[in-house]
Formats: C-alpha cells, sequence, structure tokens
C-alpha cells in the first residue's frame, strides 16, 4: 500500500555491511548477505539478503532485488524488494515492484508501480 511514514535509513544504512563508496565504480552482478549501501556508480545488477541503500550522491543503473530498498540518488532501472521508499531527492526511471511503496516530498519515478498482495 502507498504509506506517507518516513523511514529513517540512514541510521540504518551506516551499519550496512557492504559499502560502494562514492569514488567508486562496480559494472557486473553483486550479491550481498545483509545490507548494502550504493555511494559511487554500480551497473549490471544488485542481490541483497536485507536492505538496499541508494545514496543522495548515487547513479545506479543496476537492477535491485532485496527485502527493502530505500533511494535517495538516481536509479535508471527495475526496482524489486517488499518494501520501497524514496527518499528526498530520490529519482527513479523504471518500474517498481513492491508491497509496500512510500515516497517523500520531492522524490520522482517514472515507470510502472506494481503493488503485490
Amino acid at each position: 500500500m502507498f504509506t506517507s511514514r518516513k523511514p529513517d535509513p540512514w541510521q540504518r544504512a551506516a551499519s550496512a555491511q557492504t559499502v560502494l563508496a562514492a569514488q567508486s565504480n562496480f559494472n557486473g552482478t553483486l550479491r550481498v548477505e545483509g545490507s548494502v549501501r550504493i555511494e559511487g556508480t554500480c551497473a549490471g545488477e544488485v542481490h541483497a539478503t536485507a536492505t538496499i541503500f541508494v545514496g543522495s550522491q548515487a547513479q545506479v543503473s543496476a537492477a535491485l532485488h532485496a527485502q527493502q530498498v530505500l533511494i535517495a540518488g538516481t536509479v535508471r532501472a527495475p526496482v524489486q524488494a517488499q518494501v520501497v521508499g524514496l527518499l528526498s531527492g530520490a529519482h527513479v526511471f523504471g518500474n517498481i515492484t513492491t508491497r509496500e511503496f512510500s515516497s517523500e516530498e520531492d522524490s520522482s519515478f517514472q515507470g510502472e508501480l506494481l503493488l503485490l498482495e
């Protein structure tokens, strides 16, 4: 369902086990046990068993698959997760498949939204 609650992701993002730093560039398939924080450039696919955090300066053209995806940067690819949150400043160009979707003011989304039951 659509919700207006604001997640507090950056407290949890600080504890992400895997970090793609701001100056980093990754192209390929990344599989992570736990959470990953993306601050740099990423292309391909990212799979995480917990949460994918996309930082405000991140440029992602990778399909994202996780339990939860929280986006503050730019994603140009499909997103699939149980929970998807677009934070202020997020830009998503691609389809989103989720059970729960939230979007803060000053975020944008272009694509199809498929809400699962």
